[in-house]
């Protein structure tokens, strides 16, 4: 169990440094009044006046794009053009904005104004940016606040952190990080291309992830619901309390799964079989798998200290499950 509980906790520590760049980048809101300090250190970073619109090209040719925004609504598309184009319109926020390139780099920062100020409502700045449609190297995308939406974007290494807000993901990466502190994510696969990594890290909120067929994933929450569509691979998965549902398109792994509480749902193919190995404080794994006749139990109420054969099918792999309490279901 300390594997579980030592992931909660830097989950947990994650969260609150997330939290203090979130107040350091938007403000204290109350009541539609938010005060918002910061100090001014990147030369470069222009102080947009309310409602002030900016457009940036970009002719050069960009492997790599970090964005990072305090609280804008990101809208990223790819279109069939060699120049990119960002876009800026700024709230009533007093945010300032950069957009530049650095090498092969493309990086793109709203963050907080560098001064005192009071404003009588929410930013409502927006951001749009349009890549030309190619294969990138590594992005990164992170927020403190507001909503994003990804459509068609691949690439080599994509790495999402973010605060609060909701995100709309479509994309394709080799290897997928995706971190919450709480908002939901909804992400899907562009391509039919298999990953080779995911992991999905979460505090709270609701989760979506569909399509990534992958080699490797690790899925982990403090609370909330997760639900991974079309998996495949070996992996690992923990939570403090809360739901993860997974459903896979290809049995072809093990999987570890490390719980204080809460509970795990897990959708096989027809065929497929486990061998459970479980300890477990309270609650227990229920398996029911369809089999054909000879290949092995088809039902079981594994609880406390306890090993199984082969359940279902012949196609089997390892299920180790460490629980305080909780329950894991696996069916088809």
């Amino acid at each position: 169990m300390k594997k579980a509980l030592i992931i909660s906790t830097i989950v947990f520590l994650v969260a609150c440094i997330a939290f203090g760049i979130s107040v350091a980048a938007t403000g204290l809101r109350e009541k539609n009044f938010s005060l918002k300090i910061g100090l001014e250190r990147l030369i470069g970073i222009e102080s947009l006046k309310a409602g002030e619109e900016k457009t940036y090209d970009f002719s050069e040719e960009i492997n790599d794009i970090e964005i990072a925004t305090s609280a804008a609504e990101v809208s990223v598309r790819t279109i069939d053009s060699d120049i990119a184009r960002v876009i800026y319109r700024s709230g009533t926020g007093g945010l300032s904005f950069s957009a530049k390139m650095e090498g092969d780099t493309l990086k793109i920062e709203e963050k907080g104004a560098f001064f005192v100020l009071f404003d009588l409502g929410d930013n409502d700045s927006q951001l749009e940016i349009f890549l030309p449609a190619k294969e990138y190297g590594d992005i990164s995308v992170a927020s403190a606040s507001g909503n994003i939406d990804i459509e068609n974007l691949v690439c080599e290494e994509f790495v999402s952190v973010t605060t609060s807000g909701d995100t709309d993901y479509e994309i394709y990466a080799e290897n997928i990080d995706i971190y919450t502190t709480s908002g939901s994510v909804n992400a899907s696969n562009c391509t039919d291309r298999k990953a080779e990594n995911i992991t999905i890290g979460s505090v709270s909120g609701n989760h979506t992830i569909k399509g990534f067929g992958t080699e490797d994933y690790n899925i982990y929450t403090t609370s909330g619901e997760i639900r991974v569509d079309g998996l495949s691979g070996k992996g690992e998965v923990a939570l403090t309390s809360g739901e993860i549902y997974l459903s896979f398109a290809e049995w072809d792994g093990d999987i570890s799964i490390d719980a204080v509480s809460g509970e795990v749902d897990i959708t096989l193919p027809a065929g497929s079989g486990v061998v459970v190995d479980l300890d477990a404080v309270s609650g227990g794994v229920d398996v029911e798998l369809e089999t054909a006749e000879g290949e092995g139990a088809g039902t079981a109420n594994l609880s406390g200290e306890s090993s199984s054969g082969v359940i279902g099918g012949s196609n089997s792999h390892k299920v180790n499950v460490d629980l305080v309490s909780g329950e894991v279901e696996i069916h088809n």
